[in-house]
């Protein structure tokens, strides 16, 4: 999803939150700027379910769940809705955003031309600074493709590149899965208008 600035320089916590609440829409959070977060493209908004579902079914009978876009995730002081969070117990949620996790294990994000450098750069930056997470997958909207970032130990991660028949293994939630199974329905948006 892309972002765009409000015009108000400055949120305190509480108006972030009473802006949220009084608009319906999702915002991102950073030292007090706020961006409202824009809609994906039909393409992003498939993939997006399929990986939530995949993992649903995957992680049945065990303590991990999936999360969607609607779960808002703070990660080194600036608030994100993520595609697809796995969170485990024990959750912890910020003590000033009560709604707004602060330990998902595994983050997926699906890219976009518009928000690919951003994915991969600064919000992978802050993510990392939640040192119980140890995946980060970004997963492409138009293409069987996707990066997997491993926590290594501390700050550094290795990276694996997947593509048609790879197999996304996450054994820190104990499941894996053919990347394909993220695709599955796309035929139906062969025709999509470009963006």
């Amino acid at each position: 999803m892309s972002a765009r600035q409000l015009a108000q320089p400055f949120y305190t916590i509480p108006e972030y939150l009473a802006l949220e609440a009084a608009t319906g829409m999702k915002h991102e959070y950073h030292d007090g700027v706020v961006t409202a977060m824009a809609g994906g493209s039909p393409k992003h908004a498939r993939v997006s379910v399929r990986i939530a579902s995949t993992l649903d079914s995957l992680l049945k009978g065990k303590p991990c769940k999936p999360f969607g876009s609607d779960l808002k995730v703070k990660a080194g002081g600036k608030t994100f809705y993520p595609d697809v969070s796995v969170l485990c117990p024990p959750v912890r949620y910020d003590p000033l955003m009560p709604e707004a996790a602060t330990n998902p294990k595994v983050i997926f994000d699906v890219i976009s031309d518009s928000t690919e450098a951003y994915d991969r750069g600064e919000k992978f930056g802050f993510y990392r600074q939640n040192l119980e997470m140890t995946d980060y997958i970004l997963v492409s909207s138009t293409r069987v493709y996707a990066e997997h970032y491993t926590r290594a130990a501390g700050d550094k991660w290795n990276l694996e590149f997947l593509g048609p028949g790879s197999v996304l293994s996450l054994p820190s939630i104990d499941c894996a899965m053919p990347l394909e199974a993220f695709y599955e329905g796309m035929e139906l948006l062969a025709d999509e208008p470009p963006v």
